[in-house]
């Protein structure tokens, strides 16, 4: 399944959203459901989430990692995690584009999934998924709130 989520963050320079989505505590808190983030070197990541966001309910632990960086303007993100729900794997770009007095933000990733995830269906995968990308950015930019006030 294929998945585009974009977003605009209004007075927000690209290399400071950079900093943020390199920055381990605010993706640990930017993430939906994160329950822990243990850095394991050169990008990568540990992950446990829990969700319960519509038939997808339950725990899944996996490996995150942040690759193909090309500062401020894009990297690769690569996720490969499971638990009782099923598992789940995706391989998406994000791009950072200076977009007047802020930057805009585009995330291209496909998706696939096993057990329950995918007995849902791609509709409904589709959808959650796209809602929780949008949460995590939305949570980026709310990270950053404060930093815009002062800088």
């Amino acid at each position: 399944m294929q998945l585009e989520y974009r977003h605009q963050y209004g007075g927000l320079a690209p290399d400071v959203l950079w900093g943020a989505l390199f920055d381990p505590e605010i993706l640990r808190r930017a993430i939906p459901g994160c329950q822990g983030l243990e850095g394991q070197g050169d990008g990568a990541y540990k992950a446990s989430l829990g969700l319960n966001v519509g038939p997808i309910r339950g725990g899944f632990d996996g490996q995150v990692a942040l690759s193909d960086a090309e500062p401020p303007r894009r990297y690769r993100l690569r996720l490969d995690g499971g638990g009782a729900p099923g598992q789940v794997k995706a391989d998406a770009w994000i791009s950072l584009e200076p977009d007047g007095q802020g930057t805009s933000l585009l995330c291209r990733a496909e998706v696939s999934a096993t057990g329950t995830l995918a007995a849902v269906g791609q509709r409904v995968m589709g959808s959650v998924g796209k809602m929780l990308v949008g949460r995590f950015f939305k949570n980026i930019e709310h990270e950053l709130s404060g930093q815009r006030a002062t800088g």
